[in-house]
């Protein structure tokens, strides 16, 4: 049988130093818990580093991303790849909240070739160095690593329905 998940989702709440204290009194507390269930805590980004470096090397608390882009590298400002997150020991990354497609217009839906737009033309790929670093190679779930999406709210459900 699987190991229920219980995951807390920071969303853009505690800095690095806040993580720090509250890591250490939470350990403390968790008891048995984790012999149960899963424990993952998402900070933001810039708190990662610090979340996983207060938590002990054999600790059972698993650490999480809030995101993830869908490309390995390239010109993506802002977006952190699973390469990255897998330096940092992220085990777990949630995927599909609520509040960016609410507030941000995020959609899961991939552009497909009838909706790019034909009225620009493309030049056709160079050979050169900086090029070629700027393109995305293919996508890569590193090992021991796990995604799942948040729990998507009926209001949401609803909304993404009348967007298909």
């Amino acid at each position: 049988m699987r190991k229920p998940i219980i995951a807390a989702n920071w969303k853009m709440n505690k800095g690095p130093k806040e993580a720090e204290d509250f890591i250490a009194t939470f350990t403390g507390k968790l008891d048995n818990i984790t012999d149960q269930a899963d424990v993952v805590i998402a900070p933001p980004f810039v708190t990662i580093p610090a979340a996983v470096g207060a938590l002990s090397p054999n600790s059972d608390v698993s650490i999480a991303a809030q995101n993830v882009s869908q490309q390995d590298n390239g010109a993506f400002t802002g977006e952190v790849s699973t390469m990255m997150l897998k330096e940092l020991f992220v085990r777990y990354v949630i995927i599909g909240h609520s509040e960016r497609r609410t507030l941000y217009g995020a959609s899961t839906a991939r552009p497909t070739p009838s909706s790019t737009p034909r009225s620009k033309k493309r030049s056709p790929p160079t050979s050169s160095p900086s090029s070629a670093s700027a393109r995305p190679s293919k996508n890569v779930k590193p090992e021991n690593s796990k995604t799942f999406s948040a729990a998507r709210s009926p209001k949401a459900s609803q909304a993404s329905k009348r967007r298909t």
